[in-house]
């Protein structure tokens, strides 16, 4: 029991440190785990963070991108199934397999979305955007990315970083310090790249691990005693 409450201090927590209002949380029959989805004041293409794949579909097709691959994996079901194998050596159920990735596009521009999940279902983890070199100059697409979504948090060269509210500092990525909540880069390299990466960041990633531990330990908890 004492695992699952430290897990859940933390998920209740994540909201907060994130800067945002509390996103959705749910539960099923199959786990009394709750966790919050990250959110985050942007979007692509109309995209955001922790929402479902069917509001993804939606946002594609408003767009006018078309799916083209999409990739399953483990569902709740099946990440706490591999947990208390690993934990425990105990196989239980894992479930039928959940969307994890899917790859949309439009003529030049791509845009790929990857999937975490929650007891609820999957959501929206991470959304990349890219644009062939070919297709618009670097200085066209840093305008339309400053347009977009303002002034960055941080500007460098080729890249640009807007962070979440409440990040402990800001870096670039390569640096020793890892933003650790949501956050957007921009990425312009002549003849190399013209993109856009909305993450969630690592905390919500920590916060899922401890989650899916602390369920596997209350499904399957250490004996007080043997049973022989």
């Amino acid at each position: 029991m004492k695992a699952i409450s430290i897990a859940t201090m933390a998920l209740t927590a994540l909201p907060v440190l994130l800067g945002h209002l509390p996103a959705r949380a749910a539960a099923t029959s199959q786990s009394t785990a709750s966790v919050a989805t990250p959110s985050a004041p942007w979007s692509i293409a109309g995209i955001r963070l922790g929402v479902a794949p069917r509001q993804v579909a939606e946002a594609m097709k408003a767009a006018g991108y078309v799916l083209d691959f999409r990739d399953t994996g483990r569902s709740w079901q099946g990440e706490v199934a591999d947990q208390v194998y690993l934990l425990r050596n105990i196989r239980i159920p894992t479930g039928a397999g959940v969307i994890r990735k899917e790859d949309y596009q439009k003529g030049q521009e791509k845009i790929q979305v990857a999937y975490a999940v929650s007891p609820a279902g999957p959501y929206v983890a991470r959304v990349t955007y890219r644009i062939d070199t070919a297709a618009i100059d670097a200085e066209r697409f840093r305008a339309a990315a400053r347009s977009r979504y303002g002034r960055p948090s941080l500007d460098w060269g080729p890249a640009s970083l807007y962070c979440s509210a409440g990040e402990r500092e800001c870096a670039r990525p390569g640096s020793w310090v890892v933003n650790q909540l949501p956050n957007l880069a921009v990425s312009v390299e002549d003849g190399m790249t013209r993109s856009l990466e909305l993450s969630q960041g690592p905390m919500a990633k920590r916060v899922f691990e401890a989650a899916i531990k602390a369920e596997a330990e209350r499904l399957y908890p250490k004996k007080a005693k043997p049973s022989f």
